[in-house]
C-alpha cells in the first residue's frame, strides 16, 4: 500500500460479512395484513380515548390507562344528571370493539405466523445450524419441535417458539462469522481498475474443522503428564540467563546438576538423554527442572504453534516427529528418539485417530454428522480425560472443534464505487481518530490519579499497580458517552469544539462498513449511501479471519506494507497475547509477549514459507504466493517499562526508545492500563441524546455515523398477555416513528437482537431479554429491507457488511517546507 499523505487509504482486499440465512425468511414472520390492520386500529381507537381523557379524575385515567394497556375491561362510562353519556363514552365503546377485533385478530395471526415458523424451523439448512451451533438445543427442543405437529398454544409452546424465532434473527439478521450460517467472505476493492462492480456467487462453500484452542492445549497438558511419555520429551531452554541463575542457586544440592547439563544443549534435549547422562531417572530430571518449569524458563513437551488455526495439526507432526516419523533430519533435536516405542506410537496412534475423526466430521453430510461429532467428543475425552464440552459466555469456544465455511459470494468494487466509498468514510475516520485521542487522554488522566510514588515501573510492575483488583486501579471511570446533538457534530468547527482535532499522524482503523444500495448496479454506478457500522482499532492482519482466503498473506499484505513504513517511526509494538478462543493474529512487527514465552518462540519459525516450529510444512504453503515477513521471537514483558513524563504516561523498551502498543483484541482496547499505552486509537463515539430519548442519525461527510436511535423505559412487559405484548410493541414503534426493523439493546446482553415490530414472537422476544424499568436502546436497521443489494441467484437478500482496513499516513509537509520548497 503506498504511502497516502495524511488522507485514509482502504485496503485492497477486505471481508465480506453476511448472514447465512435469507433475510426474506425472517420478514415472512411478521408480514400478517390481518393482524397488522387490527393493531392498528385499534392504536387508533387508542388515541382517541387518550385525547378525551383531559379532565377527567386522576383515578379514572389510571383505570383507563390500565384497561388500554392490558387489554383489560374499561370502567363503565361517566353520565351527566339526565343519563347521558360523555364524549369518552362512544370512544371506550369503540375501543372495546376494536379491542375484541384485535385479540381475535392476534390468535388467529399468531397460528398462521407460527406456521410459517415451523416450516423454516424444518429447513434442512436451518437444522444443521441450529445442531452445530447447541447440538443440546438441537436434541433436546429443535428435533421436537420440527419432528411433531404444534401442541396447544400455552406458556409451554410460546416458550419453544421464541427460542426456535431467537436463533432464526440471528441466523437471518446477524453478520457473524462462524461456520456455514456466518461463512467468511471476501472482496476486492481497487480505484484503477475499469470494472465497476461484480458480484459473484456460486462459489466455493468449503467447510473448515479445526480443533479449539483450549481442547489442543489439553492434548498438549496429556502429552507431558503422561510418565510413559517422559523420556522422549523434548526440554526447550527459554532464558538461558535465568536457568544459569538457577543452576547456581541450585548448587550442592541433589538435583543441581540437571540444569547445568541441560545448558550445555543448544537445541531441544530429550529428558531421557539428560537422565541419561547423569545417570538418574526421568522423573527425577523433571523434579529438578520444576522451579524453571513455573518460572517459564524451560518448557517440556512437543514444541508446536499455537497462534494459528492448525494448530492441531502443528502439535500432531510434533508427535511424529518424536516417533521417528518426523522430517527424520537427524539433527539431534530430540526429534525421533521415541522411535519403535510402542507407547509412543500409541499416542501418535490416538491423534491420528482424531484427525480422521475431525475430518469425517468435515465431509459428513447432515444428520449423520451428529454421529461423528458424538464419536469425536468421546475419543477426546477418553485420550485427554477431559470432558469434551467447557461452560462459558460469549466468544468462548465451547466444544472441541469449531467450524469456518467459505462463503459462496465475493464482490469487486472497481473505480467508480472505490472513489466513492474512499471519500465518504474520510470524515467518520478522522473523527474517530479524534474521539480515540481524547478517551486516551482520559484513560492517561485517571491512571496518572493512581500513579505510585515510582516514577518509573517495569511493565509487569505497572500491570499489577494498575490492576483493577488492586487498591490503585480499583474504579476506573467509563469514558461517558459524548452528549451532542447530531447538526452539532456534522459541521466541522462545531464538532471540533465537542472533540478537539487530534494530530494527524500514522494512523490505523478497521471500519465496518455498510452500503445501502438497491441493487449491485446501483453500487456499480455510485447510488449507494455509506453507514458506518462500527469502527475497531485494528489491522486486518493474517488470523482467523483470513483461514478461508486462498492467500493469507495477500489478505495482509496491506497491513504488513503500513507496519513496514510507519511501525518503526511511531514504535509500535504488538502485544502478544495468550489465545482464548479461536481469535488468534500474527503482528508482523516488534512483539512484547504477555504470556509465557513457547518453544516456537526461541527456536523461531520459518515464516518465509509458512513451516511451523518443528520445520513440517502446513497443508498450504504450496499455494501460497506471497512471501510472509520475517518474525523475530517476542521480547518479555520485564524488557519494557512505564515512565510518568510531564503528565503523560510513557512506554519505553530496553533501550530507552518510546514505543506504544498494538492491542490485538477488542476488549485490550477499553482497558484503561493498556489503552492508555496504544498507538493513537480510532474509536467509535458512542453518541447519545441530550435532554430527549431520541436521536437522529449522524452523518459526518459522506457516511452516516450513527443509525437513528430512540431509548426508551421499559414497562413490565411480563405482567401482560401475549396479545398486549404485541400490542406494546407496536404502541412503541408507531408512537415514536420507529421503522418495522429495529436493534434493540438492553443494558444485560451484549449483543443485540433485530425484532420486527410487526411480530408476536419478536414481542416475545423483547419480553424475554429486558427487564422493567430499565432504558432500552433501539436502532433503526439501516440499510433497511430494500437496501440489501446482496442477493443469490434466486434473488433472496442478505444483510452485510465489508470489514475493511483503514490507513493514514504522516501528513504532507505544510507549505514552504521539505525538498521541494523553492
Amino acid at each position: 500500500m503506498t504511502d497516502n499523505a495524511g488522507a485514509w487509504k482502504l485496503g485492497h482486499v477486505f471481508v465480506l460479512r453476511h448472514a447465512g440465512m435469507p433475510f426474506d425468511w425472517i420478514e415472512q414472520l411478521g408480514d400478517d395484513a390481518v393482524l397488522e390492520r387490527a393493531a392498528d386500529r385499534l392504536l387508533a381507537a387508542e388515541a382517541e380515548v387518550r385525547a378525551m381523557l383531559a379532565g377527567h379524575r386522576a383515578t379514572r385515567v389510571r383505570a383507563v390507562e390500565t384497561a388500554l394497556r392490558t387489554l383489560g375491561e374499561p370502567p363503565a362510562a361517566q353520565r351527566d344528571a339526565a343519563g347521558r353519556a360523555g364524549a369518552l363514552g362512544p370512544a371506550l365503546a369503540t375501543w372495546s370493539e376494536a379491542a375484541g377485533a384485535y385479540r381475535q385478530a392476534y390468535e388467529e395471526g399468531y397460528e398462521r405466523l407460527a406456521a410459517r415458523l415451523h416450516a423454516l424451523a424444518a429447513e434442512p439448512r436451518v437444522r444443521e445450524a441450529v445442531s452445530v451451533s447447541n447440538p443440546d438445543m438441537y436434541r433436546n427442543v429443535w428435533q421436537r419441535y420440527t419432528d411433531r405437529p404444534a401442541g396447544p398454544r400455552n406458556s409451554a409452546r410460546r416458550r419453544v417458539d421464541r427460542q426456535v424465532y431467537t436463533y432464526l434473527q440471528r441466523l437471518c439478521g446477524k453478520n457473524e462469522t462462524t461456520s456455514f450460517f456466518g461463512p467468511i467472505g471476501y472482496g476486492t476493492l481497487d480505484e484503477g481498475s475499469a470494472e465497476a462492480c461484480v458480484l459473484h456467487r456460486g462459489g466455493s462453500t468449503r467447510r473448515l474443522v479445526f480443533f479449539s484452542h483450549w481442547a489442543v492445549t489439553a492434548l498438549a497438558a496429556s502429552l507431558r503428564r503422561d510418565r510413559r511419555l517422559l523420556p522422549v520429551l523434548p526440554l526447550t531452554v527459554l532464558d538461558r540467563d535465568g536457568l544459569r541463575a538457577l543452576a547456581a542457586a541450585c548448587e550442592g544440592s541433589s538435583g543441581a546438576g540437571v540444569p547445568t547439563a541441560l545448558l550445555r544443549h543448544s537445541a531441544p534435549v530429550p529428558v531421557g538423554r539428560i537422565a541419561g547422562e547423569l545417570g538418574i531417572p526421568a522423573t527425577a530430571v523433571v523434579s529438578a527442572l520444576r522451579p524453571a518449569l513455573r518460572a517459564n524458563t524451560v518448557e517440556l513437551g512437543p514444541s508446536y504453534r499455537s497462534d494459528r488455526h492448525d494448530a492441531f495439526d502443528c502439535l500432531h507432526r510434533a508427535a511424529a516427529a518424536l516417533a521417528g516419523d518426523g522430517d527424520g533430519d537427524g539433527d539431534g533435536d530430540g526429534e525421533g528418539d521415541g522411535a519403535g516405542d510402542p507407547h509412543v506410537l500409541r499416542r501418535l496412534g490416538e491423534l491420528d485417530e482424531l484427525a480422521r475423526l475431525r475430518d469425517d466430521l468435515a465431509e459428513a453430510p447432515f444428520p449423520e454428522r451428529l454421529e461423528s461429532f458424538r464419536r469425536l467428543e468421546e475419543a477426546f475425552t477418553r485420550i485427554t480425560g477431559t470432558p469434551a464440552r467447557r461452560d462459558g459466555g460469549i466468544y468462548t469456544d465451547r466444544f472441541v472443534v469449531y467450524e469456518e465455511a467459505s462463503s459462496p459470494f465475493s464482490v469487486d468494487l472497481g473505480a467508480t464505487a472505490a472513489a466513492r466509498l474512499t471519500a465518504a468514510v474520510q470524515e467518520a475516520l478522522d473523527f474517530s481518530a479524534d474521539y480515540g485521542a481524547l478517551v486516551r487522554r482520559g484513560y492517561q488522566e485517571q491512571l496518572l490519579r493512581r500513579w505510585p510514588e515510582e516514577d518509573v515501573l517495569s511493565f509487569p510492575a505497572y500491570g499489577e499497580a494498575m490492576h483493577p483488583g488492586t487498591g490503585l486501579g480499583s474504579a476506573f471511570d467509563p469514558h461517558p458517552p459524548l452528549k451532542a446533538a447530531p447538526a452539532a457534530l456534522s459541521d466541522p468547527q462545531t464538532r471540533a469544539a465537542a472533540v478537539p482535532r487530534a494530530s494527524a499522524g500514522p494512523a490505523y482503523a478497521l471500519p465496518d462498513v455498510c452500503l445501502a444500495a438497491s441493487d449491485v448496479q446501483a453500487i456499480a454506478a455510485g447510488r449507494f449511501t455509506v453507514v458506518v457500522s462500527r469502527v475497531h482499532h485494528h489491522l486486518l492482519l493474517e488470523s482467523w479471519l483470513s483461514v478461508a482466503h486462498p492467500e493469507p498473506a495477500r489478505f495482509a499484505a496491506d497491513a504488513v506494507a503500513w507496519v513496514a513504513e510507519h511501525g518503526s517511526a511511531t514504535g509500535l509494538v504488538g502485544l502478544d497475547v495468550s489465545r482464548r478462543n479461536k481469535g488468534y493474529y500474527l503482528f508482523p512487527g516488534d512483539r512484547m509477549a504477555l504470556r509465557p514465552l513457547r518453544a516456537d518462540d526461541v527456536r523461531g519459525h520459518r515464516a518465509e514459507d509458512g513451516t511451523d516450529a518443528t520445520g513440517a510444512p502446513g497443508a498450504a504453503e504450496a499455494a501460497e504466493a506471497v512471501t510472509r515477513p520475517a518474525v523475530s521471537p517476542p521480547s518479555r514483558a520485564d524488557a519494557y517499562r512505564v515512565r510518568r513524563d510531564d503528565g503523560r504516561i510513557v512506554l519505553e523498551d530496553a533501550e530507552g526508545r518510546e514505543r506504544c502498543l498494538y492491542l490485538p483484541l477488542a476488549d485490550l482496547t477499553v482497558y484503561p492500563p493498556l489503552a492508555a499505552l496504544s498507538a493513537p486509537q480510532a474509536v467509535h463515539a458512542r453518541i447519545e441524546p441530550d435532554g430527549t430519548d431520541r436521536l437522529p442519525a449522524v452523518p459526518l461527510g459522506g457516511a452516516v455515523y450513527q443509525r437513528q436511535r430512540w431509548f426508551v423505559p421499559m414497562p413490565d412487559l411480563g405482567a401482560l398477555t401475549p396479545a398486549a405484548r404485541h400490542l406494546e410493541l407496536r404502541r412503541t414503534a408507531v408512537g415514536r416513528g420507529m421503522p418495522r426493523f429495529v436493534y434493540v439493546r438492553s443494558d444485560s446482553r451484549r449483543k443485540p437482537y433485530l425484532l420486527d415490530t410487526r411480530s408476536p414472537f419478536a414481542a416475545e422476544l423483547l419480553a424475554h431479554v429486558t427487564e422493567a424499568g430499565e432504558r432500552v436502546q433501539y436502532e433503526e436497521m439501516s440499510p433497511g429491507p430494500g437496501e440489501l443489494w446482496l442477493r443469490d441467484e434466486e434473488g433472496r437478500r442478505y444483510t452485510c457488511e465489508l470489514r475493511m482496513q483503514a490507513t493514514r499516513g504522516a501528513p504532507p509537509p505544510a507549505a514552504g517546507t521539505g525538498a521541494d520548497a523553492a
